[in-house]
């Protein structure tokens, strides 16, 4: 699990944390349960693109909760080769 994701925020209390990449949730459930299924985690520095776009959906199929991400990069006229490394447009 991501221990310092840059889209992890604090809502009401410390206790209440939020995904402000989440499309259809907001909570990630306690001890960070929807962080433990994100795929997040794997992108590594990917995540600190400053025109990286991210989206998070929570999907429920019979094997458990999923979390999926979507990435876009907000560089439209960039070419290819001269986006970062990470870039998932690459």
């Amino acid at each position: 699990m991501i221990e310092h994701c840059p889209f992890l925020t604090i809502g009401m209390s410390a206790d209440d944390l939020r995904c402000t990449a989440g499309v259809n949730f907001v909570s990630v459930g306690a001890g960070r349960a929807l962080c433990q299924v994100c795929e997040l985690e794997d992108l590594g520095d990917t995540l600190v693109c400053p025109h990286l776009d991210v989206y998070t959906y929570y999907a429920h199929a019979q094997d458990g909760a999923h979390v999926t991400a979507q990435l876009a990069c907000l560089v439209d006229d960039l070419p290819i080769d001269s986006r970062c490394p990470e870039c998932p447009s690459r």
